[in-house]
């Protein structure tokens, strides 16, 4: 039996320019994942919006504040990244069922949340609890983001954050 390895989570700072950065992520994940070169991404989107790249594995992005990560896999899969912040108390209500926790409590949870519809590819409107029967991997990082990614079959045990440099 082959080793649980840790789920990858490519990490690069931000720059002006989204769709650099959302190229230089992706090639740099699909090379390092699956030694696959990708000069000039061409994109086609699912029937809610969601990107993919045909005849390739799965891929998903996600960016706040400071940050852009990427993540692969054979399978359909979600990845969030938010800033540690309290999240509106409706919001929570609404979407989370809860809005009792504290702000990291509050944006784990959220994170998971969005994951998960971006794994199904259905955007945020997704409504009720379901998305607690996601398989999810999530980090703290030092400097107040979490990440959390989601898949139908969890492939490991943690998340391995792993920086991009972003040269332009």
């Amino acid at each position: 039996m082959e080793p649980i390895r840790p789920k990858t989570v490519y990490l690069m700072r931000r720059s002006e320019n989204r769709d650099l950065d959302r190229e230089r992520i992706l090639r740099t994940a699909f090379f390092l994942d699956y030694g696959i070169s990708i000069e000039a991404p061409v994109f086609s989107y699912g029937a809610y919006g969601k990107p993919y790249l045909a005849g390739l594995p799965y891929y998903n992005l996600s960016h706040s504040g400071d940050y852009i990560v990427c993540v692969t896999d054979g399978q359909e899969i979600g990845i969030d990244i938010q800033t540690i912040k309290t999240i509106h108390s409706g919001v929570m209500e609404r979407f989370l069922g809860s809005n009792e926790l504290e702000p990291k409590q509050q944006t784990l949870l959220w994170t998971q949340y969005e994951s998960y519809s971006k794994m199904l590819g259905t955007g945020i409107p997704l409504e009720g609890y379901g998305f607690r029967n996601g398989n999810y991997l999530s980090a703290f990082l030092s400097d107040g983001y979490v990440v959390t990614v989601c898949t139908k079959q969890i492939s490991g045990k943690e998340l391995r954050i792993c920086p991009v440099e972003n040269n332009h």
